[in-house]
C-alpha cells in the first residue's frame, strides 16, 4: 500500500474512531477531553496536509514524465530517432551523443511546450 493510502486509511479511521465514541453508549476507561479532541483534530490536520503534498509531488513526476512523451512522440512522427531517455537527459541539461540537428528539435520543442504550458 503506498504512503499516501495508508495516510487515508489512518485519517479514515481515527474519524471512525471519534464518531463511534460520542455516538455509541461506549464508556472508554479514560475521559475525553477537549484537549484530547484538540490534539487528534491537530494531527488529523497534519495527517491530511502530508497526503496533499505527496499527491503534489507526485503530479509533478506524472507532468515531467507526460512532458518528456508528448515530445518525443512528436518529435518521432518528424523523424527524430531520440528516445525517451535521452530526451530527459536534455531536458535535465545533461549532455548526449546524437545528431545536432535533433537535439536542437528537442530544444526546441521543449521551448515551445514551456511557453505553451505557461501562458
Amino acid at each position: 500500500m503506498s504512503p499516501l493510502k495508508e495516510i487515508n486509511a489512518i485519517f479514515i479511521e481515527s474519524n471512525k474512531l471519534i464518531n463511534f465514541l460520542y455516538s455509541s453508549m461506549y464508556t472508554p476507561p479514560f475521559t475525553i477531553s477537549s484537549r484530547a479532541i484538540h490534539l487528534i483534530a491537530d494531527i488529523s490536520a497534519l495527517v491530511k496536509r502530508y497526503a496533499i503534498r505527496m499527491e503534489q509531488e507526485d503530479a509533478l513526476l506524472l507532468r515531467k514524465i507526460n512532458r518528456i512523451k508528448t515530445i518525443q512522440g512528436s518529435l518521432a512522427i518528424e523523424g527524430n530517432t531520440l528516445s525517451e531517455s535521452q530526451i530527459t537527459d536534455i531536458l535535465d541539461g545533461k549532455h548526449i551523443v546524437a545528431p545536432i540537428r535533433e537535439i536542437q528539435e528537442v530544444r526546441n520543442a521543449i521551448k515551445t511546450y514551456n511557453s505553451y504550458h505557461t501562458a
